[in-house]
């Protein structure tokens, strides 16, 4: 046996469904406001992040799907951004609330497993001091969204368990839909959760037709993203390889994998719990009903480790496993060594190590070029300044005929941002999904091209000529400092032509 009775209906097991703990809300509210008021409070720090930029500029473009992302951050960021008239704070508010969400949601699993209210404290403040989620708060970016929706669904399966009650696969599917519209990562936890169940059970839950019928709803939602991507040669498939060249480059590849992994565990309390937690679900008789999500852990640990994918692609599973553990701590004790844990004073020295750590609260002066997080947030009004004054010291009827062009997608997202504001016409860039907004009109005979050099664009153009560098003190290379502006003139050929063979997705 797999499970305990139940067959494939869809009864409500009575016994299992029996009252649960109350929900300590006071207490986990307050942890939840505490770290939303950290993070609205660095929201409005440094500037844009990169990523940020393009969504707004692809929110502009509404579409159902674009090339490396489908459309739900996009459009949140284009709305939210108009909204705010610019606002930092406004822009980011969603993500401060889908992290305070996330608190509440991880108390909720505990509870959930019988966790009365001293394990739902653990389970919010592990949630609340992890590293990873406080930076999530302070941007809009699908390295946000997508956690959340994770922990939802994780509650929902959890709550499955403990009462079968077949209902609950249904919005467990809902909450997928609007995950595939975040980031298609979502569909990596169905499978690593379903190869749990055939490792540890409970199998039965593959019999039930609503976990069926749960699984038709994203992939009709889906639908139109899946053929949109198909009828461009799937570019989204292409992204996994570029992430991984771009961890390789950027992040230190698996070493930089576990050194973010251990930075997300120094604050003593979360990383404690965490590896506590993964522990007792794969060894705890009390837990064992859930063994499966444990094994499901593993197992995207594994992937995402040997594909060289970034640590946030697994965060979505931290907080049932911070469930676990906390639920752990009250039932059966813990030992002498790790009984100190969890506790007031750990949780706040924890919390003073994540803000230390994850938070720019330090003057941007301190930032380092190669930081891509922090550097990749500055900059970049300087650089849409410096193109609107080469574009505006052209004759008008040469303007006219100009387009704008960046060499990488952050590029175009701040000239789409700030650039209507300094007069400038809409960018464009063969990079990433900004490539599959289009050619500029092969009415444009020249072009300023926004680049660390004049490769992109040289043999193209009779005379490719620069007229500015771009003055940025701290950036990230070839991203948003060390670039120039060049003017190109005499069109080899029209841009029809050209823009094919500029395609590139890595940045």
């Amino acid at each position: 046996m797999d499970g305990s009775g139940g067959g494939v209906g869809a009864e409500v097991d009575e016994e299992r469904a029996s009252a649960l703990p109350a929900l300590a809300w006071q207490p986990i509210s307050v942890v939840a406001s505490l770290m939303g008021t950290v993070m609205l409070i660095f929201s409005s720090r440094l500037g844009y992040f990169g990523d940020e930029l393009y969504f707004i500029g692809a929110g502009s473009r509404p579409d159902v799907n674009f090339a490396d992302q489908p459309p739900l951050v996009p459009w949140l960021a284009h709305v939210m951004n108009d909204l705010g008239g610019g606002s930092l704070v406004v822009l980011r508010l969603p993500s401060v609330l889908m992290m305070m969400a996330g608190v509440v949601v991880t108390a909720l699993i505990a509870r959930e497993l019988g966790g009365g209210p001293g394990a739902q404290l653990i389970a919010a403040g592990a949630f609340a001091v992890s590293p990873n989620f406080l930076i999530g708060g302070t941007l809009l970016a699908t390295s946000t969204v997508d956690p959340l929706l994770w922990t939802v669904v994780t509650w929902l399966l959890v709550r499955w368990v403990r009462g079968r009650d077949d209902k609950v696969l249904l919005w467990a599917g809902a909450v997928t839909a609007v995950g595939i519209q975040a980031k298609y990562l979502i569909a990596v936890l169905w499978v690593v959760v379903l190869v749990g169940v055939l490792v540890a059970g409970p199998r039965e839950l593959l019999r039930r037709p609503l976990l069926w019928v749960g699984a038709a709803i994203p992939l009709v939602t889906g639908l139109p993203g899946l053929i949109w991507q198909a009828n461009r040669g799937w570019p989204g498939l292409e992204m996994v390889g570029v992430v991984s060249q771009d961890v390789a480059r950027f992040e230190g590849g698996r070493v930089g994998f576990v050194v973010t992994l251990l930075q997300n565990s120094l604050p003593i309390a979360a990383g404690a719990l965490l590896f506590f937690g993964l522990w007792r679900v794969l060894r705890s008789p009390g837990l064992r009903e859930y063994r499966f999500l444990g094994w499901a852990v593993v197992l995207l640990v594994a992937l995402v480790f040997a594909l060289g994918l970034r640590m946030y692609h697994v965060v979505g599973l931290f907080g049932v496993l911070w469930a676990f553990g906390a639920v752990e701590v009250e039932r059966t004790g813990v030992s002498r060594w790790f009984r100190w844990i969890p506790t007031m004073p750990v949780f706040l020295v924890s919390a003073f190590l994540a803000v230390f750590v994850a938070l720019p609260w330090y003057p941007e002066s301190w930032v380092k070029d190669d930081d891509l997080l922090n550097s990749g947030r500055l900059g970049w009004p300087t650089v849409a300044g410096a193109v609107a004054l080469a574009y505006h010291q052209l004759p008008p009827e040469q303007a006219e005929h100009t387009a704008i062009v960046t060499s990488v997608y952050w590029q175009a997202g701040a000239l789409d941002t700030f650039g209507p504001d300094l007069g400038l016409p809409a960018p464009y860039s063969p990079n990433r999904g900004y490539y599959y907004f289009g050619a500029p009109p092969d009415s444009a005979t020249s072009a300023l091209l926004v680049a660390p050099d004049r490769t992109m664009l040289d043999g193209h153009f009779d005379t490719v000529t620069k007229v500015a560098d771009i003055e940025v003190p701290i950036g990230f290379p070839q991203l948003n400092k060390g670039l120039s502006v060049y003017l190109c003139e005499g069109q080899v050929e029209p841009w029809s032509k050209i823009w094919p063979g500029l395609r590139t997705m890595v940045a």
